[in-house]
């Protein structure tokens, strides 16, 4: 295949052809991105500190090689993406930028709890990716860690009513539009949808508990009013 070289006197960067395009899997047309490639190459190479990533493991219920994909998606945005045990450090490093917390076969110890706390009323910032809590695992500490931001996550899933908003008429294949005035996208100008699967329900403290821990909440996508919440997931109706 072919490939061009990004560089300066000390690094270098290879972009290969499969750099330079994706895909639109609902239409199957070919993107090209070379411009942001190449633009994020150069940033590569030129920027002398990058922001530190940290994904915190030990209780994860995914392996590394699971998040494959974001951590290739995170480099490319010139960043630095590295794992950490906090049972080993005893604490969030101190060049973290974001803490990645993701779904848990175990709780966290009190010790880790404690860490993280500290980690965020220091300012430090968090990426929760978790799934419904379908094997509804006890986790405490970990919820002490949630209650931070008012929020706590279920231990079953939400499915769509609304066969218009569903992928191949599976409830639980369920397709969202972004909220495009979202913080989060509105510098993006396009529409955009999400396929969410097995998607789970978040409930969010009332706005007068938000204010309290000066926390405040936004809505990046939801399911129609059709939609219900199912725990009981033998139940097949």
């Amino acid at each position: 295949s072919s490939f061009m070289v990004i560089h300066t006197a000390v690094k270098e960067k290879i972009l290969y052809d499969y750099n330079l395009y994706t895909y639109d899997y609902t239409t199957y047309e070919k993107i090209d991105i070379t411009e942001e490639s190449m633009t994020n190459a150069i940033i590569d190479v030129t920027t002398e500190v990058k922001p530190k990533i940290y994904f915190a493991t030990g209780h994860e219920l995914y392996s590394e090689e699971y998040f494959q994909l974001l951590e290739a998606s995170l480099i490319s945005e010139v960043n630095e993406v590295e794992y950490v045990d906090l049972l080993t450090t005893g604490q969030v490093p101190e060049d973290c930028e974001v803490l990645v917390l993701t779904a848990l076969k175990e709780d966290i110890t009190e010790a880790e709890r404690d860490d993280i706390l500290d980690y965020i009323e220091n300012g430090g910032e968090i990426l929760l990716l978790l799934d419904p809590n379908l094997n509804q695992i006890e986790t405490p500490n970990f919820q002490e860690v949630l209650d931070e931001y008012g929020v706590s996550v279920s231990d079953g899933i939400i499915l769509e009513g609304d066969s218009s908003k569903m992928m191949y008429s599976s409830p639980s294949y369920v397709i969202s539009t972004i909220n495009s005035s979202s913080e989060i996208v509105k510098n993006i100008s396009m529409d955009l949808n999400i396929c969410m699967m097995n998607p789970g329900k978040l409930t969010i403290a009332s706005d007068e508990e938000l204010e309290e821990k000066n926390v405040t909440s936004e809505i990046l996508a939801t399911v129609s009013d059709q939609a219900f919440y199912r725990t009981d997931l033998e139940e097949t109706s």
